[in-house]
């Protein structure tokens, strides 16, 4: 016989004890509260001077047993309300989690291999930033293409996430955090709030971020107007090969009059155009048409 099958039977042998210990009380109250009636029939009689003292002597014992287990079915009572509604561990739930702590059974053996046997829930949830990524990008384009009623759809339906990551100082939470708060896609506009989530995001390398705080200052929205600020914040975005930060470095150098700066600007268009972007595409166009780079 198991380990477990015998503590089976010694609850069972304790429950049915239980029971009869149960029983015995119940019957036992019985009879004394019969006996407590008739004292009360005596008396209202007004036979009470006619009873001997071994009657007066069992109905007092009868009275006191009574208070007992009334005081005993009180305090079991209290003790079953403790357990069941203050959330008190009562035994049958202590043993199973000592037991489990104890050592591994066959129950918890399966939970603990479950990330290596269950490989498509691992994937699901491997790299969770990865997931922010991929939210960050769909709000950028859908803020620029659809306009802001797709983005904000999103933007509630994955609030919370967004605002976990940002609590937990990850970048592209920072940076969605910031979308979300400047442009009112969770019901309300901070734009002071949203610059500092920018910058914290900037701060820690996201390009995005970069590329936004760079728009920022050169079009003096919610900072001034600084276009150098604006060129700074661009070429960090750009070093990491992200094309709308090379697109911007090329606009800020392309608006200026000077024949070192527009040819760097050609190089860096050249270099957002060559990475599929149309707006890049469209700058260098119309470049080439106002003379501003020579054609290659």
């Amino acid at each position: 016989m198991s380990r477990h099958d015998d503590r089976n039977d010694r609850s069972q042998l304790l429950d049915l004890l239980s029971l009869g210990v149960i029983y015995c009380i119940f019957f036992s109250a019985l009879l004394d509260i019969v006996k407590i009636v008739g004292l009360i029939v005596y008396w209202l009689r007004g036979n009470w001077e006619a009873m001997t003292d071994e009657q007066r002597r069992s109905w007092s014992r009868s009275l006191r047993r009574l208070a007992l287990l009334v005081l005993l079915a009180g305090g079991g009572v209290v003790v079953g309300w403790l357990v069941g509604c203050r959330g008190w561990p009562c035994a049958s739930q202590r043993e199973p989690a000592a037991e489990m702590t104890a050592r591994p059974s066959s129950e918890t053996a399966p939970a603990q291999e479950r990330p290596h046997t269950h490989p498509r829930e691992q994937v699901e949830t491997l790299d969770p930033l990865r997931r922010l990524r991929q939210d960050l990008e769909r709000v950028a384009a859908d803020y620029c293409a659809a306009g802001p009623d797709t983005a904000a759809r999103l933007a509630r339906a994955r609030q919370q996430d967004w605002q976990d990551a940002a609590l937990r100082d990850l970048p592209e939470g920072l940076c969605l955090a910031g979308i979300c708060l400047e442009h009112g896609l969770w019901g309300q506009t901070d734009r002071r709030l949203a610059l500092a989530c920018y910058q914290r995001a900037a701060d820690k390398g996201l390009a995005l971020a970069q590329v936004i705080l760079g728009l920022h200052y050169d079009a003096g929205v919610g900072v001034p107007r600084d276009a150098d600020e604006a060129l700074a914040w661009f070429r960090r975005a750009a070093a990491q090969g992200c094309a709308e930060g090379q697109l911007g470095v090329g606009l800020v150098l392309l608006g200026r009059d000077n024949a070192t700066d527009r040819a760097e600007a050609a190089r860096w268009l050249r270099l957002a155009a060559a990475r599929g972007l149309p707006e890049a595409q469209h700058a260098l166009t119309v470049a080439h048409d106002y003379g501003l780079i020579a054609r290659q």
